[in-house]
This record gives C-alpha cells, structure tokens and sequence, in this order.
C-alpha cells in the first residue's frame, strides 16, 4: 500500500465500518529500536489515510468506542490514547501493572486487559477502574497475563489468557475456563452466531460460551493466530503470513485468493458488508463476492 507503507509497517488495527479503519504504524528504520518505542496513528478510508498524531511509546491494540466516536489505542507501559474529535488525550491505565495487551468495546464500556489476570473498565477521562480477577486468583495463576479481550455486552465479557486460560466475567463475577491445553489464547471475538471463538499459539483453537469450551488442536502445530473474525457465517483466522477459514469439521482452510493478493496479514475487522485484513504492509477488503487490495492511498 504505497506510499504510506513503503518505510513503515503497520503493527495494529481496528475496524469502524466498511469504509473506515484506524491503524498504528512503525517507521521500520526503528521498528526493532527498543529504547525509542514509537507509533503513529492513522485514520483510513479505501482511499485515504489521515494522520491521527505521533507518540513516542509502542502500541499493544485499538478499538472504537461509542458507535465509533470514540478511538481508543493503549500501550505496552499502560498508556491509553483517546480520540475524540479534534480531540486526543493521553492517560494512564495503572502504572504499577504492565504490559497492557488488548482492549476492545464490551457494550457499552471500554476494557482493557494485561498483566496478572488485570482487567480495567473506563469510568471516565483518565478514569480507569480494575475489575479483573486479579489478586484473588494471582497465587493460583502467578504471571498469567491476559492477552485479548471482547464482550457480548458489559455483562458478558471474556478475556483470554495464558496456560489455556479462558475467563469470563457475568457482570459480577469472573470464572476461570481451564480448557484442554497449556498453550496461550491471543485473540477472541464473539461471535453474531452465539459463539465465542479463541485462537493461540501452533493454531490451537476453542469455540463455546461462558464456562463450557470446547478444544480443537491442529494435526501438526501451525503459526500462531493473531486476530479472528467472524464474517458471513465464516471465522475467518489471521496468522503473520497466511489467511484461513477455520470450522471444528474441516479445521483450517487456507484462503488462496487473499494470500495470492498479500504476503502479510496479522488484524482482522468487519463492517456490515466488507471484512478487512490488515497486515504488515498488505491492505485487502473482501466485500463476499471477491477481495480487493489497497494498491495506494492518498495521505493527509
């Protein structure tokens, strides 16, 4: 996607709409620099890319918040950017507790999730409120960092995490899944079918809802899996380099006609009728029918 990725990459992203997506980008000079963290944040139609702002630490994951008003980026350190507007604030999570590694809409809260089974809900401007399950199950999980999050609403939440660790919050209480696996879960969605759907490490997937999940572990271990995203009846699976359907019969489908267009894949979004993949520095948008890539953009 020239010119905007030709000397930088693109690390994290989240998607409003079929026409709108807002991503973190690394300038690859510097991408592996680790004493100078960095990201630049972008606001993107299939035609432009609108610079958000440059902050000087490295971006975990984005969301949209309050019907995509609101843009929402957070840091490894527990940084948090808001987007209003015109508007952008800069706040802190909890400094005591990193890494912060997802956060995501869950009704109509936004949540945040990381280090030592913590998860945070935002109450207001620089207001962010621990709710996790935390200090009551850190003896028992010691280092068990949370990795994803995603919700069905504020009172049906789940956070993924390492040791083959699923949680789920009822809008009371958080219970702890141990599924049928030591690997870590990286990415959840839940799903419009009913389902929630967690994908990890060597492509181990699990599929249920609340405390009942069920395992499914590949025949040989593949890449990890990144990003899900339902589409059309399809989960779609976002590795670093290949693009897969995946159901508990058939497994893992390659889906020849996204990696014939993009070698780099990693972010998955949908709006009503169009899904997004957003990788290193590939573009694609699959509307049902055919995929498309983003070839080159304008950039404001």
């Amino acid at each position: 996607m020239k010119p905007i990725l030709e000397n930088t990459s693109l690390t994290r992203a989240t998607v409003h709409s079929d026409d709108e997506a807002f991503f973190a980008l690394v300038v690859d000079e510097f991408a592996h620099d680790f004493e100078n963290p960095h990201a630049v944040l972008y606001s993107m139609s299939p035609s432009t890319a609108s610079e958000l702002g440059y902050f000087d630490f490295a971006v975990s994951d984005l969301t949209y918040a309050n019907g995509g008003k609101t843009r929402v980026a957070v840091g490894h350190y527990a940084e948090a950017i808001i987007i209003e507007g015109t508007t952008t604030t800069l706040e802190t999570i909890n400094p005591n507790e990193w890494p912060i590694r997802g956060v995501s809409e869950a009704g109509r809260d936004i949540v945040a999730c990381g280090a030592n089974l913590r998860v945070y809900r935002r109450l207001g401007p620089d207001n962010w409120e621990e709710f996790g399950p935390g200090d009551n199950m850190s003896d028992e999980f010691q280092n068990n960092h949370l990795e994803s999050i995603g919700g069905y609403s504020e009172s049906e939440i789940y956070a993924t995490g390492r040791d083959g660790m699923i949680w789920w919050y009822d809008g009371a209480h958080w219970t702890g899944v141990q599924c049928a696996t030591n690997l870590a879960f990286l990415s959840v969605v839940c799903a419009e079918d009913g389902y929630v759907y967690v994908g990890g490490i060597n492509g181990i997937m699990a599929k249920g809802r609340r405390d009942e999940f069920v395992v499914y572990t590949p025949p040989a271990p593949l890449r990890d899996i990144w990003a899900l995203q339902d589409f059309r009846g399809a989960i779609y699976c976002a590795m670093t380099r290949a693009l897969l359907t995946w159901t508990p019969d058939e497994g893992f489908v390659p889906v020849p006609e996204a990696m014939l267009l993009a070698k780099t894949f990693y972010n998955l979004g949908k709006g009503k009728e169009v899904l997004w993949s957003l990788g290193e520095k590939d573009v694609l948008r699959f509307d049902g029918a055919a995929w498309t890539r983003i070839d080159r953009i304008n950039v404001e």
